[in-house]
């Protein structure tokens, strides 16, 4: 382990030295990584803690995983939440329902030296406006009312030669990110998109619902070296409205089954707004964890189900968990639009265009330096303050 990362774990030393038993809550990569780096120190877990037992590893190196409730003896037992910082609030909630208070969080620091990725520069990638599967907890109808209400003629459709030339004047080190704010693979060329920025040398990742994506296309991607894909998954409720013909199912089981070069799975995770469907667990097998985490996407999905996280707004000086003050994780819409980031559904901060400006000029312009200074100023109206990744700056 490196010794930065062991700087950031005094306070979780003590914690655990402070108590006879140990558990981590979560079993994603926060999770798994800070258990890592335990066990290189000596100190034991007991158990990995989660809020639903779907979709997950019953064991992570031979400790088990238990949803909270399944947790019978706590005498002495203290808790680490091993997650994401946008997903502490809902566990907080969890715990407290169980009635235990004995739980420490980790902080920003030690998490960002395990989601290193968050460093770099990121630009998903919205391929068309107007998603079909217009899933339950996506604001789909805000994005098209906001997008095409002052020019019905607005381009629907990223094209592949606007594609070309936007990713062209991105940082070398720049993430792209097929997911944004819609089903990629509803573009045709998506697949020719994600080739070519391959080609150029950029990492890529890819979020589909795998529809649009045909068997043929599917055979390319699974021999293309993409960073990460995500799989998101049909539920039994249909929140995710995805068309399950037998092409689909065939293309969602050469992905399960496809591997990387390395031998691990070619899908790296997936993501469900619901119970994951019991067709799709059956062919998973319990090979690749499914997640469901749902949020407001910064209040503008307006409802109070209890589904969703949300967050109530932030005060004082804050940063986004994912990019820090730099704000540089971005949504690239089809006509080069470039929004803050991927919760901006409303469009409330468009930042520039990619066709009309380098990346430079947008990303040291006026409109993206006016919502830096906002991030201190608590009066500056802002669509961060209400989102789950805001985080309250530390006071010295």
């Amino acid at each position: 382990m490196v010794n930065s990362k062991k700087e950031y774990l005094h306070k979780i030393i003590d914690y655990a030295n402070r108590n006879k038993k140990l558990a981590i809550y979560g079993a994603g990569n926060v999770g798994v990584a800070l258990y890592r780096d335990l066990k290189d120190l000596g100190i034991k877990v007991q158990c990995f803690l989660v809020t639903s037992l779907i979709g997950q590893r019953t064991e992570i190196d031979g400790i088990s995983v238990l949803q909270i409730e399944q947790l019978s003896d706590v005498d002495e037992l203290g808790i680490i939440i091993g997650v994401s910082l946008g997903k502490i609030s809902g566990i907080r909630k969890k715990l407290v329902q169980c009635g235990m208070t004995n739980y420490i969080t980790l902080n920003q620091e030690y998490i960002d030296t395990i989601l290193n990725e968050f460093n770099a520069p990121k630009m998903e990638i919205t391929t068309v406006i107007g998603c079909s599967v217009n899933c339950k907890y996506c604001p789909q109808k805000l994005l098209t009312a906001q997008y095409w209400r002052q020019d019905k003629n607005r381009v629907r459709e990223m094209s592949l030669q606007a594609f070309q030339g936007c990713l062209n004047k991105l940082p070398s080190d720049t993430q792209i990110y097929f997911a944004g704010m819609s089903e990629a693979f509803l573009n045709k060329a998506c697949i020719d998109m994600i080739r070519y920025a391959i080609k150029k040398g950029y990492r890529v990742g890819v979020y589909t619902t795998c529809v649009g994506l045909s068997l043929s296309d599917c055979k390319q991607l699974i021999n293309m070296p993409l960073e990460s894909l995500i799989l998101h998954v049909p539920d039994e409720h249909d929140y995710a409205h995805i068309p399950m013909s037998d092409e689909y199912w065939s293309v969602v089981e050469m992905l399960l089954n496809a591997t990387k070069e390395d031998g691990t799975y070619f899908v790296d995770s997936c993501s469900c707004q619901g119970i994951p469907l019991k067709k799709f667990m059956e062919l998973n097998r319990g090979r690749i964890r499914v997640e469901s985490y749902l949020h407001d996407r910064a209040g503008n999905l307006e409802s109070q189900d209890e589904n969703l996280e949300s967050c109530d707004y932030v005060n004082g000086p804050i940063y986004c968990y994912h990019s820090g003050d730099r704000l540089d994780h971005n949504i690239l819409l089809p006509d080069g639009t470039v929004l803050l980031c991927c919760m901006d559904y409303g469009m409330r901060h468009p930042i520039g265009n990619l066709i009309e400006n380098t990346y430079e000029e947008i990303m040291e312009g006026k409109v993206l330096n006016d919502i830096r200074k906002a991030l201190k100023d608590e009066t500056k109206e802002l669509l961060c303050r209400k989102c789950t990744y805001a985080i309250k700056c530390r006071r010295d």
